[in-house]
């Protein structure tokens, strides 16, 4: 009875354990990707075609570049700040 009990004491221990590190990576990985995303805000999409076109090979067309000019002048509208 005491092996039994001992086991079953030992494997809530570990559950315990697992599930307090997995909180804590989980909570890491959450504010990981908040503080991404305000460091990159607005840029992201720019700078996923651009990535593409330099590390994967893409091509990148006139129309492409001229997307890229467009989404990258909304980005500045909706950033800018209000003149009055």
């Amino acid at each position: 009875m005491s092996v039994t009990y001992i086991r079953r004491n030992e494997k809530q221990v570990l559950d315990l354990t697992a599930m307090t590190i997995l909180l804590v990576l989980c909570v890491s990985w959450g504010l990981q990707q908040v503080a991404i995303k305000v460091a990159n805000r607005g840029i992201s999409p720019l700078f996923g075609v651009i990535a593409d076109g330099v590390l994967l090979n893409e091509p990148i067309t006139g129309s492409l570049v001229l997307a890229l000019v467009l989404v990258g002048m909304g980005i500045f509208l909706v950033n800018r700040p209000n003149a009055g």
